[in-house]
């Protein structure tokens, strides 16, 4: 049964539950589908594949220098989704580490081979 705090009628499937959903049916899902998986990385001619989360990052300084002198300084390259220095040290990254956590770690397992490309 998926009851919380945030959901206190169960109307959500709870993170489990959306990966044993996904190791079970699949990732065909427009939301689930890998990222590797549409952006034909085989026929598109991209300069850089890098996470949105690491394009500010300051480790990545001379990537990011060369990123936006690529697009001419045209629009903006997104900083991490809270300010934290590090993608690592977003809230969003450790919320999903701690629900993670309580995860049985055989479906995580199973749940990143299919997203396995992605963090490649």
């Amino acid at each position: 049964e998926s009851v919380s705090e945030e959901d206190p009628e169960g109307m959500y499937p709870t993170l489990e539950e959306t990966v044993a959903y996904i190791v079970r049916w699949g990732a065909d899902n427009v939301h689930f589908v890998a990222q590797n998986d549409v952006m034909c990385l085989e026929t598109a001619d991209y300069d850089y594949v890098i996470p949105l989360e690491f394009a500010d990052d300051s480790s990545n300084g001379s990537l990011v220098a060369k990123v936006w002198e690529r697009i001419g300084k045209r629009g903006k390259i997104l900083k991490s989704y809270d300010g934290a220095p590090s993608a690592k040290e977003q809230s969003s990254t450790k919320k999903a580490r701690e629900l993670l956590a309580k995860v049985d770690p055989e479906l995580i397992d199973q749940f990143y081979e299919i997203y396995k490309a992605d963090f490649m």
